[in-house]
């Protein structure tokens, strides 16, 4: 059975596709001096003729060889880092307009880098913020980091004219030029996170985080949860990809998920674009699951996106699932046969499912602790012995759950209803839902 996964593309419509030191960090408001930067800086924004003053965060010793520039529609400013903030590990750069382009010099990135190459800089605006840690910036050459909302383009206002619920907040920016130290479509190498200020707009469970993929003029999900702080909702958004980010919250409904133990979980999922009915009212709870199935609902769960890259197995060639299969492979998510097949029609049984989804967590970094809770599956010396750590890990974690007499079953087939169940509690327990 060929994966079908919900996708947005420029047709205007939904498609179906096959396949976030020591120290204490001592903040209050300064008045800093604006002031007018090169002219190869003043296109950005038009500076005002007059100096005008805007509030940082900062603490009162600040050390004038560490600074950041930053040019907003009010103006342009130099920010200097304080003692105690790079003594902590974290600097916040901090403005209250809603749009601003902060700049680092290559030179402070090489002092700040033999200082504190641990440190984390959070690049913040009136809403929206972004946490990048240094290791993640390279430092020879200058790195201009741009967050705030913008109008969409052309291409994708032709998508969000096809949504059904519109835009909850965006089109917003984060961007961070020459991404020197990875590979890929301008990724960083790990998670980086994000915040998303919705203000007093209410969400429901299928509040969705995604991000605009340029390339190939597609929105795609990416790990984000919603919680409260204050009377503000906040998107806190975990994402290896820059560009642009929007929110939208549109609930999907199947006809079979009524009264279904599963049904919170996969139409929450549906909702985000993680997994897709078989049609638009039937979902299929009890169907099972392929490997390419399985492998394009990991890679959508996790934010990755699907490569086109050519493939090392011999069975997937020019198939629709074929893109996901690589980055699930390329991510570690997956692995072939030894002879060089992958068997992607295959069902999946439930310890594999296990690995998969313990593969999932650790492609994170999140930490994983030793596995303790076999005592608690009552058929766990059925499990096999190359499934069993990962099996009683996402035991430990919730993630996976015995039946009603305790048994994991681990040679049944996995079903579309648990496989929504488990990758619904494994976002959850990471943080990313």
């Amino acid at each position: 059975m060929d994966v079908k996964l919900r996708s947005y593309s420029a047709a205007g419509k939904i498609d179906d596709e096959r396949t976030r030191g020591h120290g204490l960090l001592l903040c209050l408001a300064i008045a800093i001096t604006l002031f007018t930067l090169p002219s190869g800086n003043e296109a950005a924004f038009a500076v005002p003729a007059e100096q005008s003053t805007t509030e940082f965060s900062a603490s009162e010793s600040t050390l004038p060889d560490f600074y950041t520039d930053i040019v907003t529609p009010s103006g342009n400013a130099r920010l200097e880092f304080s003692k105690d903030e790079i003594a902590s590990g974290m600097v916040r750069v901090a403005t209250d307009q809603a749009t601003a382009q902060f700049t680092l010099s290559n030179e402070v990135l090489m002092k700040l880098k033999k200082l504190s190459p641990d440190m984390t800089i959070v690049f913040a605006t009136a809403s929206e913020t972004i946490a990048i840690p240094l290791s993640e910036l390279r430092i020879d050459a200058d790195v201009t980091v741009q967050v705030g909302r913008e109008e969409a383009s052309s291409k994708l206002a032709e998508v969000l004219a096809g949504l059904e619920s519109g835009v909850k907040a965006g089109p917003i920016r984060f961007e961070v030029s020459d991404l020197g130290q990875q590979e890929g479509d301008g990724t960083f190498s790990r998670y980086v996170e994000r915040r998303i200020n919705l203000g007093l707009s209410k969400i429901t469970d299928a509040a969705t985080v995604l991000w605009w993929d340029e390339k190939r003029n597609e929105l795609r999900y990416v790990p984000a949860r919603f919680q409260n702080e204050g009377v503000n909702t906040v998107a806190v958004v975990n994402s290896r990809g820059d560009g642009l980010y929007l929110i939208v919250d549109d609930p999907i409904s199947f006809t079979d998920m009524a009264g279904h133990w599963g049904r919170q979980d996969v139409e929450r999922l549906a909702a985000k674009g993680i997994i897709q009915g078989r049609s638009a009212e039937q979902f299929d709870p009890s169907g099972s699951l392929t490997r390419a199935e399985t492998a394009a609902m990991l890679i959508r769960a996790l934010g990755i996106v699907p490569s086109d890259a050519g493939s090392s197995f011999s069975d997937i060639e020019d198939k629709g699932y074929e893109t996901a299969v690589v980055a699930a492979q390329k991510a570690g998510l997956i692995t072939g046969y030894s002879d060089g097949t992958f068997r992607p029609n295959e069902k999946v049984t439930r310890e594999e499912l296990a690995v998969m989804i313990a593969r999932a967590i650790a492609y994170t970094g999140a930490a994983q602790n030793k596995a303790t809770g076999n005592q608690h599956l009552s058929d766990a010396d059925r499990i096999s012995p190359w499934a069993l750590e990962a099996a009683i890990q996402s035991f430990d974690l919730g993630i996976i759950k015995g039946d009603a007499v305790g048994s994991f079953r681990p040679q049944a087939a996995a079903t579309r209803a648990e496989m929504a169940a488990m990758l619904s509690r494994m976002l959850q327990s990471l943080g990313f839902m």
